[in-house]
């Protein structure tokens, strides 16, 4: 194992490595991996490293260890930020914010258990959401999934990160139809409850209502791409890179939502155009082989708007 000064800079690799190392000898650490761009591929230089710390719930490494283990690697000796297990909330476990080798780390904890029964929800159907703090959209379930998917595995001596990796591939048809479904359903809901107020000038509520619409539409298409969606960063210009995608979707959601104003004129008209938008990404919808569902007991609010 390369000796690092705390002191000095050094790879993300030499980082993961003593990293894992050191996690690795923490007992009842179910398992260890790399996620987040560095894993997808395509990371900035300067990318935090993202380790998801997989652990059994009945049976959790001790959590004094782990804070000790995150002392030694943190070049500060002190993390940021240390959570217990389920201190941040049920999605997003607990964990820490570290500086390794002079790289921001972070880590995540992950319960395996919890993460079946995701994947069991997932290869149903079913799609659940969630208030998280640092998720500004909401946190979905098939995150979870999407994390697997994308991760590179970096201790799992039980085999049992990759059983559970191996349940996400190929992404699950019943999943894109239901997350086709809810999502592009709500990303029209959005645009059709904001047209009073966009008549009274509620710039907050139209620019909130217009960003829920635009998230929506992000999550609807990356089903229909096959593609998980494992958070709101980058989302809006990574509907580029998809397959199939309304024409210039990045730069057409972004001109929205950086030029809204305060004028009831010139909200009606934002919302007109974002309408457009959501059409267009109904179509590619319907092209993978959705029908968006009946609306039931929305308001006559967006008839006004007309």
């Amino acid at each position: 194992m390369p000796t690092v000064s705390r002191a000095g800079d050094s790879t993300p690799e030499v980082a993961i490595e003593r990293i894992v190392e050191r996690l690795g000898r923490v007992p009842d650490v179910t398992g260890l991996v790399l996620g987040g761009s560095r894993a997808r591929g395509g990371a900035p230089p300067d990318a935090d490293i993202d380790i998801g710390i997989y652990y059994r719930a009945r049976r959790p490494p001790d959590i004094v260890a782990i804070r000790a283990a995150a002392c030694e690697l943190d070049d500060r000796g002190a993390p940021d930020g240390f959570a217990d297990y389920g201190e941040w909330g049920p999605w997003i476990d607990g964990g820490a914010w570290l500086v390794v080798a002079g790289h921001r780390t972070d880590f995540l904890f992950r319960d395996v258990d919890r993460v079946k029964g995701v994947l069991s929800d997932c290869e149903e159907g079913t799609v659940v959401t969630a208030y998280q703090p640092g998720h500004p959209h909401c946190f979905v379930n098939h995150m979870y999934a999407g994390e697997l998917f994308y991760s590179v595995t970096l201790f799992d001596p039980d085999d049992a990160v990759a059983a559970l990796r191996q349940r996400t591939d190929p992404y699950p048809e019943i999943l894109a139809g239901a997350v086709m479904r809810s999502f592009g359903w709500e990303a029209e809901f959005a645009l059709r409850t904001a047209g009073t107020s966009a008549k009274r000038g509620d710039v907050a509520y139209v620019t909130g209502c217009l960003y829920r619409s635009i998230a929506c539409m992000v999550q609807a298409l990356f089903a229909a791409n096959r593609t998980y969606l494992l958070n709101e960063k980058a989302a809006v210009r990574r509907v580029e890179d998809l397959e199939r995608h309304p024409d210039a979707f990045a730069a057409r959601a972004e001109m929205l939502l950086g030029a809204l104003g305060e004028s009831s004129a010139g909200l009606l008209e934002a919302l007109d155009d974002a309408d457009r938008l959501r059409e267009e990404t109904q179509s590619v919808l319907e092209a993978s082989g959705i029908s968006l569902i009946p609306r039931s007991g929305v308001d006559s609010e967006p008839s006004e708007r007309q």
